[in-house]
C-alpha cells in the first residue's frame, strides 16, 4: 500500500512555512553577515508573511513552542537535576531570561504535580518498545524528508520502519527494532499452503508494529485492540487513578494540617480574651478599693478636723 501523498504534501508546506518563517524573522549574526551575498547562503527576495492566516499562525506557534521546550530541558538537565535544592541558582543563568521567569520555573520543577507528571511521562516511555532514531523529527516530517531518496517508487512499510527507527549517523539498529524487522521477515518468507497468498508487506507490519501513529503514516490501518492492548490501557488507567488518589491524600493532609493551625490560632484568640476580660476586671476592683480607701481616709479627716481632701491614686483613677 503506498503512503498517502495528500498528508505528506501537506505536512511538507507545512514544514516549508516554518522553515521561512524561522529565516526571514531571525536575525544574522554579524560573523555570518558575510553569508548574505555567498553562494547557498545568499539571502534573496522577502517572504510575505500573512501574520492573519491560521496555517501560520499555527506553525509560527508549533516552531516557539517547541524551542521552548527545548530550551526548558536543557535548562533542567544543566542547572537543575541532580543539583542540591540549596544550591540552584536563584538567579537566571541566560541573558534570554528573567531571574522571576527563573524562580518560576525552578517552582515549577520543584513542585510535587510536576514531579508526579515527569514520573507518568517516565512510565510511559519505558513502554514504547521500538524508539524512532530521527531525533525531534516527527515521522511524517521525516516521510516528506525521504522524497528525494525514492524518487521512482514509493517506499514499503518494512522499508520506511527501517529508516525511522535506524541512527542517521551510523545505521546503527537497536536490539528490539532488528527483531522486530527479522519477525517480519520471516512472515513474509514463511511458506505457505498452496492455494493460499502469502502475507503481504502490510499485514506484517500491522502485526509486530503497535504504534497507531506510526501505521496511519505509512498508509495502514491500525490493528483492532486485543485484550493484551486492554490490559495495558487498564494498567495506565490504575496507575493515573493511583497518582489521582495521591494527589487527593496530600490535599486531604494539608486541609486537615491548616485546619489545626486554625484551631490552634481561635484558641490562642479566646485565650487573649479572657485574659484581657481578667485584666480589666481587676483594674476595676482595684478602682473600687482606692475610692472606698480615699473616703475613709477623707471621712477621719473631717471627724479629727483636717483640712484638706484625699484623692485616689492617678494609677487607679479612672
Amino acid at each position: 500500500m503506498k503512503a498517502p501523498r495528500s498528508s505528506v504534501h501537506k505536512r511538507g508546506a507545512h514544514q516549508r512555512i516554518r522553515g521561512k518563517c524561522k529565516r526571514k524573522r531571525s536575525p544574522v549574526h554579524k560573523r555570518r553577515a558575510h553569508q548574505r551575498t555567498r553562494g547557498k547562503y545568499k539571502r534573496t527576495g522577502n517572504f510575505c508573511l500573512d501574520t492573519t492566516n491560521k496555517t501560520v499562525k499555527d506553525a509560527c506557534v508549533d516552531m516557539l513552542k517547541s524551542g521552548t521546550r527545548q530550551l526548558r530541558y536543557r535548562l533542567k538537565k544543566k542547572y537543575f537535576d541532580g543539583v542540591p535544592a540549596n544550591e540552584v541558582t536563584t538567579t537566571s543563568p541566560v541573558s534570554s531570561m528573567t531571574d522571576e521567569q527563573w524562580g518560576k520555573l525552578v517552582k515549577m520543577w520543584s513542585s510535587p504535580k510536576h514531579k508526579e507528571i515527569c514520573l507518568l511521562n517516565q512510565h510511559s516511555r519505558e513502554k514504547v518498545q521500538f524508539n524512532h532514531r530521527r531525533g525531534s523529527r516527527c515521522y511524517i516530517a521525516q516521510l516528506h524528508a525521504l522524497r528525494d531518496k525514492y524518487k521512482d517508487e514509493d517506499p514499503t512499510p518494512l522499508e520506511l520502519f527501517k529508516e525511522f527507527h535506524s541512527s542517521q549517523k551510523t545505521g546503527f539498529i537497536s536490539e528490539p527494532v532488528q527483531k522486530a524487522i527479522d519477525h517480519m521477515e520471516a512472515m513474509m518468507d514463511n511458506p505457505v499452503e498452496e492455494g493460499q497468498e502469502p502475507p503481504s508487506t502490510e499485514s506484517a507490519v500491522r502485526e509486530v508494529v503497535r504504534s497507531n501513529t506510526f501505521l496511519r503514516v505509512v498508509g495502514i490501518s491500525p490493528k483492532k485492540r486485543s485484550r493484551v492492548s486492554r490490559s495495558c490501557q487498564f494498567q495506565d488507567l490504575t496507575w493515573e487513578l493511583y497518582l489521582e488518589k495521591v494527589r487527593s491524600d496530600e490535599l486531604r493532609e494539608t486541609i486537615e494540617q491548616q485546619n489545626l493551625q486554625l484551631a490552634d490560632l481561635r484558641k490562642i484568640s479566646v485565650e487573649a480574651t479572657e485574659a484581657r476580660r481578667t485584666t480589666t476586671a481587676q483594674l476595676e476592683a482595684l478602682r473600687k478599693e482606692a475610692t472606698q480607701k480615699a473616703e475613709m481616709i477623707q471621712s477621719f479627716r473631717m471627724v479629727l478636723g483636717v483640712e484638706g481632701q484625699v484623692h485616689p491614686s492617678p494609677l487607679v483613677s479612672e
